[in-house]
This record gives C-alpha cells, sequence and structure tokens, in this order.
C-alpha cells in the first residue's frame, strides 16, 4: 500500500488485528507466567541444592515479570478498543498514518503487527515523536532529533 486509502472498515479491521495481536501477547504472558509459578514451587519437605532454590526464586521473579507484562498488554488492549477509529485527515488518536514509507497507528504502544497486508506499529502519545507529529495532515514536513520526516498519509 504505497498511501492510506483507508475506509472506516478498513481501519475497524486494522484495530482487530492490533487487538487481536495485543490479545495474543496477553496469553502467551500468562501461560509464562503459569510455567514459571509452577516451575518455582519446591517441596520445602526436601532436601533440596542451593541452586535448585535459587532457580526456584528465579523462577518466581519471571512468573511476576511476566504477570505484569500481561497487565500492560491488558491496558494497551483497553486503550485499542477505546480509541475512535474513525476516518481522519490530521495525525491523533485513531489515526493510521504512513510516516517515511512506515505504517503507524497513533495513540497506543504496539509492538509490530500485520493488517491490510501491511506491517504496522503503535505510536504512543507518551513518545518522543507525539508532539512533533499530532495535528499534523498528509504532505506535512517536520525535523525530529535534527532529521526531516514527511507525514504521507492520514486515514
Amino acid at each position: 500500500m504505497s498511501e492510506l486509502n483507508l475506509d472506516a472498515a478498513a481501519k475497524l479491521r486494522i484495530q482487530e488485528a492490533l487487538a487481536s495481536a495485543l490479545r495474543a501477547d496477553i496469553a502467551a504472558a500468562e501461560a509464562n507466567a503459569e510455567e514459571q509459578r509452577a516451575a518455582s514451587k519446591v517441596d520445602r519437605t526436601q532436601s533440596h541444592t542451593v541452586d535448585d532454590l535459587s532457580q526456584a526464586d528465579a523462577a518466581a521473579d519471571i512468573s511476576a515479570i511476566d504477570r505484569a507484562s500481561a497487565d500492560a498488554q491488558r491496558e494497551a488492549l483497553k486503550r485499542v478498543l477505546s480509541l475512535g477509529f474513525e476516518p481522519r485527515d490530521t495525525v491523533g488518536d485513531g489515526a493510521v498514518i504512513e510516516l517515511d514509507g512506515e505504517f503507524f497507528v497513533v495513540g497506543v504502544v504496539a509492538a509490530t503487527f500485520e493488517s491490510e497486508g501491511n506491517e504496522f506499529q503503535g505510536i504512543s502519545p507518551d513518545a518522543p515523536i507525539y508532539p512533533a507529529i499530532e495535528g499534523l495532515r498528509a504532505g506535512d514536513e517536520f525535523t525530529f532529533n535534527g532529521v526531516k520526516h514527511r507525514i504521507d498519509s492520514v486515514a
């Protein structure tokens, strides 16, 4: 897709692809957290080496990290589902943009996901580039970190 000419239905498919990717990330983090939680259990009535106990402690720590990751992904999913994905002509929450030949969903942190035959990433309102692009239109140029960029398309 060289230019974004997305109608409302296409944008909703992108939103659903992003939501689906986040749901898969949540499920993977939860599964790993459970696996690590199970690995952290030691039978305290048995004798264990210091290494066994250390590995169990590490597994408990990893489980907690995975649970926190799943919680963060759940928050991102809520954000995605609350974004207005109606067609737009300026960069803002819910916009799908092409920036320097790459595609982004504006308004949420998201790893690369695929939809409409293209790869997309998320740009959070907290991202350092966001203030530089908010409100811009297709064809607008801006400089960020000393590099000139162009908003190719906004949908």
